[in-house]
């Protein structure tokens, strides 16, 4: 632009602004014609993890075709996408009208995009593929990403635990990406990625989304997400469901679509909730779609025969910080803990209250405090359910509340954000949560892990 002035120096003023203008229309019809490129690309489980991944991913209103390349990774040629022998799926393009900021959402000012959304499915257990998405047309791909397809021999594996990322600015999300890239240095085996809902500050403005998802693009876009929907998605729930493709099986009636699911991997079957409901409320759709969520619940355990059974959930029943005390925590606190011991659940993870809290083994709402961890921080076939909360993900933090906690066996705000490797195998549940921040180390804050040599628990009496 300065060569242009420089040549244009002897020309009337507003022959130079009429070319700027110009120019500038030149440019930004370069830069629109680049947006047909996918962003926000999301991989989520929907389906066997062994024989399919679900891809989303964000791109402007004109781009209307849905298209996935799958090859195994061992057959790049250079890196590069071979011109036989791919795997091409076809899928759908639906339009989301959404904010993209605070300011537009201030004046009521929408803009129209697609979420694009497809399955790979027949793909082959235990195998490393490539992918790349777009429309079809040579311009419009994204890069070449990875993911992994569970091997049916998996007798243990790790995932990587975060809540809470939710965030206001660019800058936040930095923050979150420093996160899962210490997450991953520590954990660099993890096959999936749980977030336990805050996702985002503001679940209807989609810069925030953006953010989410294009810091850390490089991770996210080769492993997996296992999202759930929290408080601060409830205010959006198109934005929520436009960015994942999840399995809507659970016949609840819990919105939005696909925020209660299940999955199973290795010897563990996990278990998705939508905490936005509870039985206690004074709004008879919500508490009946909380009790559809527990009758989903006891299906889900009755059909499983996994070893270890999971929950995930974001209002976490045992919190020690500003959401301890709070109506609906209260209910899952003394009811939804009762359906746990019922079931037999080894653990539940969660978030929304942005601190740290380990449970003792809990049965009945009562600690159960003669059953001590070893020097190794090992319980062997305790009774009770163990129920975790981390620090957020995130720079927002709660102070902690006026105690006694007695459920807490360890509870604290450490000030920094927090991570946390979980580890399944045959006989072992077990996790290592870690501290980082941005200008900082990354050190071990806590960790525990359950023995479990037998099937027969139920509620561990």
């Amino acid at each position: 632009m300065f060569e242009l002035f420089r040549k244009l120096g002897s020309i009337k003023i507003v022959v130079v602004l009429v070319v700027m203008g110009l120019v500038l229309a030149v440019v930004f019809r370069v830069h629109t014609g680049d947006e047909g490129k996918p962003e926000s690309i999301a991989l989520t489980f929907n389906g066997s993890p062994q024989n399919r991944m679900a891809f989303t991913w964000m791109a402007p209103d004109k781009i209307t075709g849905t298209r996935l390349e799958v090859i195994e990774a061992a057959k790049l040629i250079n890196a590069e996408f071979p011109k036989a022998g791919v795997q091409a799926y076809e899928g759908t393009a639906d339009t989301t009208s959404v904010y993209r900021s605070k300011a537009d959402k201030v004046t009521g000012r929408v803009i129209i995009q697609r979420n694009h959304k497809v399955i790979a499915d027949h793909l082959k257990p235990g195998t490393l593929y490539a992918y790349r998405a777009g429309d079809g047309q040579a311009d419009h791909w994204s890069a070449i990403g990875t993911f992994e397809t569970e091997s049916p021999a998996t007798k243990a594996f790790q995932f990587l635990y975060t809540t809470d990322s939710q965030g206001t600015t660019e800058k936040d999300f930095e923050i979150w990406n420093h996160t899962l890239q210490q997450g991953m240095a520590k954990f660099p085996e993890s096959k999936f990625i749980l977030v336990a809902g805050d996702l985002v500050d503001n679940g209807d403005i989609e810069e925030q989304w953006s953010w989410f998802f294009n810091k850390p693009q490089g991770i996210l876009a080769n492993i997996p997400l296992v999202p759930l929907v929290g408080n601060h998605e409830s205010s959006g729930y198109t934005n929520y469901s436009a960015h994942f493709n999840l399995p809507n099986d659970s016949n609840t009636g819990a919105k939005p679509a696909g925020s209660v699911y299940s999955l199973d991997y290795g010897p563990a079957h996990f278990m998705v909730m939508n905490t936005e409901y509870y039985g206690g409320s004074s709004d008879a759709e919500v508490a009946a779609f909380y009790k559809k969520q527990v009758e989903w619940l006891r299906r889900e355990v009755a059909t499983s025969d996994k070893k270890w059974k999971v929950v995930f959930l974001h209002k976490s029943p045992y919190s020690v910080a500003l959401h301890t005390q709070d109506a609906d925590v209260l209910f899952f606190r003394t009811q939804l803990t009762k359906v746990f011991d019922d079931l037999g659940i080894d653990m539940v993870i969660g978030g929304h209250d942005h601190t740290y809290s380990r449970s003792y083994q809990m049965y009945n709402n009562k600690p159960l405090t003669n059953i001590v961890p070893d020097a190794m921080g090992t319980v062997v076939n305790p009774a009770g359910t163990l129920y975790l909360l981390t620090n957020a993900a995130g720079n927002k933090r709660y102070t902690i509340a006026d105690g006694p906690f007695p459920f807490a066996a360890k509870y604290g705000q450490p000030d920094k954000e927090m991570f946390t490797g979980v580890t399944v195998t045959d006989e072992e549940l077990s996790f290592q949560a870690y501290t980082t921040t941005l200008k900082g180390t990354t050190e071990l804050y806590d960790q525990y892990s359950i023995r479990k040599t037998t099937l027969t628990r139920k509620g561990g009496f």
